[in-house]
């Protein structure tokens, strides 16, 4: 099977203008609304703090620059059969955002040829369409039911099947700051900012990416076993394959959220996390009487669409 990414030139790219929001009044929505999924809450546009430092850890600084949200592939190359020919290369993405390089935060499905198993990706690089210049990517596979964290050698630009990406130039700007405490409510994390946002501005399509840290307590996540040979056909299934973790905080998490779907197929929210030692898809708080999230999140003006698949199928684990 051949393990070369496929030709950027010849998958559909789909593009659209997000629409643009005011930060300082998501920020009094959030202030508002996340009080009833958290004891306490404070939402603020600030200036975005140095993310290479601990506890984010990210490669570049900041989320300004070029913003933009791109989403690769879908779960229906997953299930119910993986389809592993879906092969694609972080290197593409200056040239479809129209960029020398990008800084890329991301969740998705890491490059199976490289660790010959089906695993997860956690995307957090500077990339040219030459090569990987700040390879800080992690990818999270199963090994004897347990959870195995590899660092992304640096000359490693694949990635598999999915892919939710926040991509900038990495420098300096505005972001809204969420700081929570204390889970009262149902919600996840992420969640809970996505539908508050939503409810306020439901005509609007909004579109961030950003980074969490879980501070305290523990969180569920799960990492993808080895392709399935059977197909997965129900939600029971599919929950059947994919191995459930509880993970101890710190842990630093990355990804996307839109505020709705405009008919693209797109996974309204996808988040991966890592500690010094295993990570996986981040789900929700396991301890809500102990989390505490801290999130700087910077809004996307574009949307890209890459090789959108026929069918849409939302991931039920989810």
């Amino acid at each position: 099977m051949a393990t070369d990414p496929l030709d950027i030139t010849k998958l559909s790219v789909e593009k659209k203008t997000l629409d643009t929001p005011n930060l300082e009044e998501v920020a009094k929505v959030l202030n508002s609304k996340l009080c009833d999924n958290f004891k306490e809450v404070c939402a603020e546009v600030v200036d975005c703090p140095d993310l290479t430092q601990a506890p984010f850890h990210l490669a570049a600084k900041g989320f300004g620059g070029n913003e933009s949200i791109i989403e690769v592939g879908g779960h229906a190359f997953v299930q119910p059969l993986a389809q592993r020919d879906k092969i694609y290369d972080l290197r593409d993405f200056p040239k479809v955002v129209g960029d020398d390089k990008s800084f890329v935060i991301a969740a998705g499905a890491g490059p199976w040829p490289f660790v010959k198993t089906c695993c997860e990706y956690i995307v957090n690089v500077i990339v040219d369409a030459k090569k990987v210049i700040t390879p800080l990517s992690r990818i999270i596979k199963t090994d004897a039911g347990k959870v195995k964290l590899i660092i992304t050698p640096s000359e490693e630009s694949r990635y598999c099947l999915l892919l939710n990406a926040y991509t900038s130039r990495g420098e300096s700007g505005k972001v809204i700051k969420v700081h929570c405490k204390k889970r009262t409510g149902k919600l996840d994390f992420i969640s809970t900012i996505r539908e508050a946002i939503l409810a306020a501005f439901p005509d609007k399509v909004f579109g961030f990416g950003g980074v969490f840290v879980i501070a305290k307590g523990k969180a569920k996540f799960h990492v993808m076993q080895d392709f399935s040979s059977t197909p997965l056909n129900t939600d029971e299934e599919l929950n059947n394959w994919l191995q459930f973790y509880e993970m101890l905080a710190p842990l630093s998490v990355v990804g996307t959220f839109v505020t709705k779907d405009p008919g693209l197929g797109l996974r309204v929210q996808h988040f991966h996390g890592f500690s010094q030692t295993e990570g996986g898809h981040y789900h929700y708080d396991t301890t809500p009487d102990d989390v505490e999230y801290l999130a700087y999140f910077s809004p996307g003006k574009v949307l890209y669409r890459i090789d959108r698949p026929a069918e849409h199928i939302g991931f039920g684990a989810d």
